[in-house]
């Protein structure tokens, strides 16, 4: 009897033992919904901190692309580059800008130039994709150095040289930029010359000047006076080290009928030339004028001509990517 007298008791602590449980469970619920760790962590959730990165959405806001996309599919995003440029904002170019390019000749390039560290050059391929590719003068064959860590054609100054006929890139262009690194030992020594069809004098010539200065001259019709010429100033054209040469011709530029920069210095402006367009092809030479003379005693790392105007203030893109490649100014 006084086991039956009990069960009430017993089933009455039950009764309580279930209503306690019931309070612990409504408080820990309350403790999710206000408790401060918890609170941060639904906070958290709304404002994306967390998991902003997983979705992409945040994470690819606060990345900056510059010539690519944001890829979020990894923890972090990160940018991926269209072709031609790098770095984690894909702000730097791999290779020049082909907007305008008729000529490249990139001598660091064994797979598309043809230039083969160690041996001699017998063609040196345009990489543009056209058929402009430069033939050595038979027994002129430039040689191959390596300067900055890269390969640069060398040229001896007696008779290396390489040239194209029917270089059509210039014909009845008004505007051109013509940039080329390398370096040169001497005096009226050709980078590049470029001669008519049909003419035995030099219309486009960028060589080496006086006390240690760059030339540029745009000339035609052919003939040995007149023209636009430009020269540089500042003797900076070391024979040690590698220069930038910018070459820009402007025909209906007041003042600024053609410009050279020599890395960062500009040679004063020519406004008086009167010369016209190239009427015809040129015989385009690298490492000589093209008339048989002016042999280059030095180095030519890369060579680009485009049709159109181009300044180095208006294309930092493509300075950092000779400063960064060879290591000029």
């Amino acid at each position: 009897m006084k086991f039956l007298s009990l069960a009430p008791a017993m089933l009455a602590l039950l009764m309580l033992s279930a209503c306690g449980d019931d309070d612990a469970s409504t408080n820990d619920t309350g403790s999710e919904d206000t408790g401060n760790a918890d609170a941060q962590d639904s906070g958290s959730d709304d404002t994306g901190t967390s998991d902003g990165g997983d979705t992409g959405g945040d994470a690819c806001a606060d990345l900056a692309c510059v010539n690519g996309t944001c890829d979020d599919s990894n923890d972090p995003a990160a940018c991926v580059c269209t072709d031609g440029w790098e770095g984690a904002d894909c702000g730097t170019l791999t290779e020049p800008p082909q907007d305008g390019l008729v000529l490249w000749l990139d001598a660091d390039d064994p797979t598309n130039s043809g230039v083969v560290a160690g041996s001699s050059i017998d063609v040196w391929v345009d990489r543009t994709g056209t058929t402009r590719n430069l033939t050595a003068i038979p027994g002129g064959e430039p040689s191959t150095v390596t300067v900055n860590g890269r390969t640069v054609a060398s040229f001896d100054g007696a008779d290396d040289a390489l040239s194209v006929t029917g270089f059509s890139g210039l014909t009845d262009i008004t505007h051109y930029t013509i940039i080329i690194v390398g370096k040169g030992r001497g005096l009226n020594q050709a980078f590049i010359g470029g001669v008519e069809d049909g003419s035995s004098d030099p219309g486009l010539v960028i060589e080496t000047s006086s006390g240690s200065n760059a030339r540029f001259l745009h000339r035609t019709p052919p003939g040995t006076e007149g023209g636009d010429e430009i020269l540089t100033s500042s003797g900076a054209l070391a024979a040690d080290v590698l220069h930038r040469i910018w070459a820009v011709r402007s025909f209906d530029t007041p003042n600024r009928r053609v410009v050279l920069h020599l890395d960062d210095e500009l040679g004063a402006l020519n406004g008086t030339g009167d010369a016209d367009n190239f009427a015809s092809d040129l015989d385009l030479s690298i490492g000589t004028a093209g008339t048989g003379d002016g042999f280059l005693n030095g180095e030519i790392a890369e060579v680009l001509v485009y049709v159109g105007a181009r300044s180095p203030n208006q294309n930092p893109e493509l300075v950092a990517y000779l400063q960064q490649k060879w290591g000029v100014e």
